[in-house]
């Protein structure tokens, strides 16, 4: 999955540099400015941001006018895509996250409403990197597959409100892990 181009590119550095300054003006700070610091507290860090949304929007739709990259809470197994007149709708098949920030509405120039409706597979989260708590509060990025079980997620965390976020793990699923969750497809 190639994300470059939606990667926050700060030096750490710089970054670094940034988040004193932020916080010597920590009296005056807005909800904004903090969301600003607490990004570049990470970026000086080491840690990669990318605006995931973006990332969507760059991917571009495939040859059905289906989106190429997806988005999901990473404590919900599937999503339903929906798309009319410029916009995609990437929503929860489960009804008890719809209301608690399980749907995504992201600008796709190209979608119209003659585009079919489709289900995608949410990837698992290896043991390895899976957050032991609180799994609703993490978001899961990945390459689309409308047919089969998608293959090299990132697990990400929101900053805030914006369109930023941590990428705390990035995995390719093994051939064995597909054939096992495969059997979920179209279910």
């Amino acid at each position: 999955m190639n994300v470059e181009e939606s990667k926050i590119k700060v030096d750490r550095k710089r970054a670094a540099d940034l988040l004193t300054m932020y916080r010597q003006h920590a009296d005056q700070l807005t909800k904004s400015d903090e969301e600003i610091a607490r990004a570049y507290g990470h970026l000086a860090r080491g840690k990669v941001i990318i605006r995931a949304l973006h990332a969507i929007e760059q991917a571009g739709l495939d040859e059905q006018g289906l989106p190429r990259l997806a988005i999901a809470r990473a404590d919900i197994r599937k999503i339903t895509c929906t798309s009319w007149n410029g916009h995609l709708e990437l929503k929860s098949d489960e009804p008890y996250t719809r209301a608690r920030n399980g749907n995504f509405s992201i600008r796709m120039p190209g979608s119209s409403i003659n585009t079919r409706r489709a289900r995608a597979d949410v990837p698992m989260i290896p043991v390895d990197v899976r957050p032991q708590k609180h799994l609703e509060r993490y978001h899961i990025l990945f390459e689309a597959d409308w047919h089969d079980y998608p293959v090299d997620p990132y697990l990400l965390r929101r900053i805030g409100q914006a369109d930023l976020w941590l990428v705390l793990a990035e995995w390719e699923l093994t051939d064995l892990e597909r054939a096992v969750m495969s059997h979920r497809v179209n279910v």
